[in-house]
């Protein structure tokens, strides 16, 4: 290096150095060639395929350039929101910044690339090296753990006052962090119930890392004793300084062994559901003997074979052999005359039940159908039983469900003695313990047929054919993203109008909810966006709850108070 080079400075070298640097016309060219070429060739390939997909659909639209009816949005949001200058600004910004993040996930799983290359890839990576993705961790033989339930498991005490403050602070500018403290929830609950001299009984459903911590390590083979977050023993004692009775079925669930848990799914199997809904009944007796029925139901056994969920989430191949399909031995509850287990709305006892509720239960979700926890329960306290069961979110999910009945004015519990809130204790450490005001309103009453305008509100086994405005959406979920392969989503339509030769409506705008997501795979409905003009065959919703209202769903806050509708787009 020269006198003048060991001078110079830091720019100068940089310059020196680019100024050597030499490119030959053949690299020049195959460089633009390799940077043009995805320019031009993967986004009309991504459009065609997408075209392909919604072949049929009125409005084709790339999903490229989705993002630019959000910005038309932008304006009616800023318009929208009270108050000065700044807070229409910032409200403008959080709705922007939520449709970016929504549109760049939705862009990078929808892509053709992603849906080509990740599955080989992933079965590579799984079967050579044993690596998972976010939401999959690789056990040992066939185990696979959902990542939530091994955070949950594995990570901080979730009573400790930081990590507390930590999940306080964990929001963004569009969404509002956590309530992170069960128990306040739970003594919020306890309180409203008691108001009504109703008992409440916890079940927090232990984790499949909890039974099973030698699937991910060695470490723990032939430990036999369930694996806790260092805060649940603190937990289970503060319940019982609160007089609040639960059953924690954990140490029936390592007697089980590999009868405990699916190898591939996130759940329980049939033992484990069972043996829960005997310790269930034998609490619930204990506080209430007149719980005790004579309905003679009677069980029914059959075999289900169905994927697991976490296996899906790992987006192998479809033609994988990796992980194979589980068959299970369920019992199904049937009354006196032979027909299937159902819920009674009038029955003393309520569960509020998540996923661990409902999958033998739902037959959406593929593992059969009146097999499951409530209606075990049912059987072993040979009574009827009411329930409210929704997929994910156990935290605040069946409680926001029923304090949205209470608020339009049913009554969900009239002559009710105990609520049984059952959640996955994965909850606990990452679920949302939302504070619920919960209050009996007055019956809201259609709006008058000469007022024509307010929300519309159809009695059970009506129905109407209308066409309107989506004015908002509710989020759907990434397929493959959650342990939960259908899903609704809520929309607000403004501008109802009946079909050609229908009957006036008594409402201008309405509350829908809408099959979003099937197998794993978005509906017509999934794609709705705001600012579309759809088509609609509206149902009251009570006439569909039984069959939709256990999937997972997003909602719409504003509309929690408006009665929903079933919607198909058509």
């Amino acid at each position: 290096m020269s006198a003048a080079e060991k001078q110079a400075t830091r720019e100068e070298m940089a310059r020196i150095e680019i100024g050597r640097t030499e490119i030959v016309p053949f690299q020049a060219w195959l460089l633009a060639i390799l940077f043009i070429l995805p320019l031009i060739v993967i986004a009309p390939r991504q459009a065609s395929l997408e075209f392909s997909e919604q072949k049929g659909e009125e409005a084709y639209r790339p999903q490229a350039l989705e993002i630019l009816q959000h910005l038309r949005q932008a304006p009616s949001v800023y318009r929208g929101q009270e108050g000065s200058f700044l807070a229409k600004v910032f409200a403008a910004n959080r709705f922007m910044l939520e449709k970016i993040n929504t549109y760049e996930t939705g862009l990078e799983k929808g892509s053709f690339l992603e849906k080509t290359l990740l599955p080989p890839m992933q079965l590579a990576f799984t079967s050579w090296i044993g690596l998972g993705n976010e939401e999959a961790y690789i056990g040992s033989g066939q185990w696979l753990f959902y990542r939530p339930g091994v955070d949950s498991v594995m990570g901080p005490a979730f009573l400790d006052s930081k990590q507390m403050l930590y999940r306080s602070r964990s929001g963004n500018e569009w969404q509002k962090p956590p309530q992170p403290d069960p128990l306040l929830a739970v003594e919020q609950f306890r309180d409203q119930l008691a108001a009504r001299d109703i008992h409440l009984v916890l079940m927090p459903v232990p984790v499949k890392p909890s039974i099973h911590p030698e699937g991910l390590s060695g470490y723990y083979e032939g430990g036999g004793t369930p694996l806790q977050n260092p805060s649940f023993d603190s937990f289970l004692t503060r319940l019982d300084e609160l007089e609040i009775p639960y059953v924690e079925p954990s140490e029936r669930f390592v007697a089980l062994g590999s009868n405990a848990f699916l190898y591939t799914d996130t759940h329980w199997k049939p033992q484990a559901m069972e043996v829960c809904a005997t310790a269930l009944a034998e609490r619930l007796l204990a506080l209430d003997g007149s719980l005790q029925g004579q309905e003679g139901y009677t069980l029914e056994g059959s075999q289900v074979t169905a994927p697991g969920d976490i296996a899906a989430m790992l987006k192998l191949p479809a033609d994988q052999s990796v992980y194979d399909h589980e068959t299970v031995e369920i019992r199904q509850v049937r009354r006196e005359d032979g027909s299937l287990w159902k819920r009674d709305r009038n029955a003393a006892v309520l569960v509020l039940g998540d996923s661990f509720s409902n999958i033998y239960s739902a037959e959406e979700m593929g593992w059969g159908q009146a097999a499951g926890l409530v209606e075990h329960l049912s059987h072993a306290l040979d009574a009827p039983i009411d329930a409210i069961l929704q997929n994910d979110a156990g935290a605040y999910a069946t409680r926001a469900t029923l304090v949205k009945e209470m608020g339009l004015g049913h009554d969900r519990l009239a002559g009710k003695k105990v609520v049984v809130w059952e959640f996955a204790a994965r909850e606990l450490a990452v679920g949302d313990w939302k504070l619920l005001d919960m209050k009996l309103e007055q019956v809201k009453k259609p709006v008058e047929a000469e007022q024509m305008s307010g929300f519309l509100v159809l009695n059970e086994k009506e129905s109407v054919k209308v066409q309107g405005l989506v004015a908002e959406v509710s989020l759907v979920p990434i397929p493959g993203t959650v342990p939960y392969k259908d899903h609704v989503r809520t929309l607000h339509v403004r501008e109802l109008a009946p079909m050609e030769g229908g009957q006036a409506l008594v409402g201008d705008e309405a509350h829908v909810y809408v099959r979003s997501m099937q197998d794993n795979i978005w509906t017509v409905g999934g794609r709705v966006e705001v600012g579309e003009r759809v088509t609609l065959h509206l149902s009251s919703w009570y006439d569909m709850e039984e069959s939709y209202g256990r999937l997972n769903r997003s909602t719409i806050d504003a509309l929690d108070f408006e009665e929903p509708c079933w919607g198909e787009v058509q």
